[in-house]
């Protein structure tokens, strides 16, 4: 194997997730879900910890170190869920005033003009030789 390849795999990312109800989950059942997931492709390590937290009283956090050259963030994540995890996702971020701005902007534009071509882009197109 070359340096370069043996670069590759060596390069490694963390992803901490919070889990939802991990509270609920007993810690058997939490360490038969991570060597669940080690299971998988470019799944490094896993690993389950409990830490105390003034709001929630329990937080339960996943740490799983991957390859991203082997398997994507995306991926890991429904690996984790296919492995029994709950995961507490964030709700979608609001969009910026000048992201909507420009949402509403093509909405109207495609409600008075449609999603056709501009006339101007066939303009002149049926009179030139050879068409």
């Amino acid at each position: 194997m070359s340096d370069a390849a043996q670069g590759i795999q060596d390069v490694t990312e963390t992803l901490t997730v919070v889990l939802d109800s991990g509270a609920d989950a007993g810690q058997a059942d939490l360490q038969q879900a991570s060597e669940k997931l080690l299971e998988h492709r470019g799944i490094n390590s896993a690993y389950v910890n409990r830490s105390a937290d003034a709001i929630s009283q329990d937080l339960v956090t996943l740490i799983v170190e991957y390859q991203p050259f082997v398997i994507s963030e995306e991926a890991v994540y429904d690996r984790m869920q296919a492995s029994g995890f709950t995961i507490r996702r964030d709700p979608p971020r609001k969009r910026g005033i000048l992201r909507r701005f420009v949402d509403r902007l093509a909405d109207d534009n495609r409600q008075s003009f449609g999603s056709a071509q501009l006339d101007c882009c066939d303009l002149n197109k049926s009179n030139r030789p050879g068409r």
